[in-house]
C-alpha cells in the first residue's frame, strides 16, 4: 500500500502539462481498492497526515496534493460500493462503508 501512495503522489506532483492523468486516477482507484479489500480505515488519514508533512512554502506541491486527495476522495466511495470489486464478505465491504461516513 505504501508503494502505490508513493506512486500516485509521484505522479500527481508533475506538472499539469506532463501530468499522465489517465495514470493518477489508475493509481487511485489501486488505492481505493485495496483500502477496501484490506479494511484500511485510516486511508483518508493517513493522506491528510502525508499532506501535513509538505512545507507551507511548497505551494505547488500542496496544490498537486489537494488533487490527488479530492481524486482519491471521489474514488473511494465508487469503489466502496462496485459489485466488481470481490471482497471475501460482503459484511467487510458494509463496515468500510461506516468507517467512510465516520
Amino acid at each position: 500500500r505504501d508503494s502505490l501512495v508513493v506512486q500516485i503522489l509521484q505522479y500527481s506532483s508533475c506538472s499539469a502539462a506532463t501530468m499522465n492523468k489517465a495514470l493518477v486516477t489508475r493509481l487511485g482507484l489501486a488505492i481505493a481498492a485495496l483500502s477496501v479489500q484490506m479494511n484500511w480505515n485510516t486511508v483518508v488519514n493517513d493522506l491528510l497526515h502525508k499532506r501535513s508533512q509538505i512545507g507551507q512554502h511548497e505551494r505547488e506541491e500542496l496544490e498537486r496534493m489537494d488533487r490527488m486527495v479530492l481524486e482519491l476522495f471521489q474514488l473511494l466511495p465508487e469503489e466502496c460500493c462496485s459489485d466488481r470489486l470481490w471482497v471475501l464478505d460482503d459484511r467487510d465491504r458494509w463496515d468500510y462503508q461506516e468507517s467512510l461516513r465516520e
